[in-house]
């Protein structure tokens, strides 16, 4: 398991530095890595994880990039129909690996 999330980090990391995604600041999910992280009650625990794999990959590949790990827990009123102004709103979450360059 371990191994197939660094895999899957790692070719996130090489494409993002190679296509120009790094200036886009092109995200990789959690839930991305491993589908067992979209649950956010697993996200601190899952990105604790991902931010080290990642900066262990930083090191194997000799990137200059700059690792950061986001987690955006707003609360927003979402409605889920147009007639609805307040009711039936849900919290809006996210949770990201990012690279940036140094």
């Amino acid at each position: 398991m371990a191994s197939d999330r660094k895999t899957i980090i790692r070719r996130w990391m090489l494409e993002i530095v190679s296509d120009g995604g790094i200036e886009r600041f092109n995200h990789l999910h959690l839930g991305d890595i491993d589908a067992r992280w979209k649950d956010p009650t697993s996200w601190v625990s899952a990105g604790l994880t991902a931010y080290g794999l990642a900066l262990e990959m930083q090191r194997e590949l000799d990137l200059d990039v700059t690792i950061a790990l986001s987690f955006g827990l707003v609360d927003r009123n979402i409605p889920i129909s147009p007639t609805t102004k307040s009711a039936g709103c849900a919290p809006s979450m996210n949770e990201n690996l990012i690279l940036a360059g140094s």
